[in-house]
């Protein structure tokens, strides 16, 4: 059952009161956005989407009363979601070198090439001006529509557009040339 956003706010409000039965709705409502935002932003390794969804859950209960209703409630779960895979990906070690003799499907390769790729892409992300930030992170990553955007940043859905070409800009700027190749900026 979806609910809008002036219901959300409500039932955040709730929440940072202590209201258990609130943020019992509230995480119904949130939840599968929130999991496939993770998914996506940690590669499809659904484990690691599930633990960092739990781990914003958490952070969402314990931050409650220190929020504001200055932004909808689905941008600050997007954006503690973020937090939360970041951090995995900081924890996670890097890949090592595979051995020059050992075989390894085509496929195998592919998918450890996309998983660094990816983790260079959010990176990379992670060093433009935090508006552009949550432009990209929210289209791009939480497929949101540019007026959805516009509406969670508090903007217009021209400052969005002009947003995100800027973003792309700085990206072109940022990013090694494999990963400009790889058509991740057209």
């Amino acid at each position: 059952m979806a609910i809008n956003q002036a219901e959300q706010t409500e039932l955040m409000l709730n929440v940072a009161k202590g209201d258990q039965v609130a943020f019992g709705k509230l995480t119904r409502n949130l939840s599968q956005r929130m999991f496939n935002l993770a998914y996506r932003l940690l590669g499809t390794h659904r484990s690691l989407a599930e633990d960092a969804v739990q781990e914003a859950l958490v952070k969402l209960w314990r931050t409650a009363p220190n929020w504001r209703p200055d932004a909808p409630v689905t941008a600050y779960a997007s954006r503690l979601v973020y937090t939360c895979c970041m951090n995995i990906h900081r924890k996670q070690k890097p890949t090592d070198e595979l051995p020059e003799d050992l075989a390894v499907p085509d496929t195998i390769l592919d998918e450890m090439v996309s998983k660094n790729q990816r983790q260079v892409l959010l990176t990379t992300v992670e060093k433009l001006p935090t508006r552009q930030k949550q432009a990209i992170l929210l289209h791009y990553m939480g497929e949101h529509s540019q007026r959805d955007v516009a509406s969670i940043l508090g903007t217009t859905e021209k400052a969005v557009e002009r947003l995100l070409a800027r973003a792309r800009i700085n990206l072109r700027e940022l990013l090694p040339v494999s990963l400009k190749e790889g058509g991740y900026l057209s």
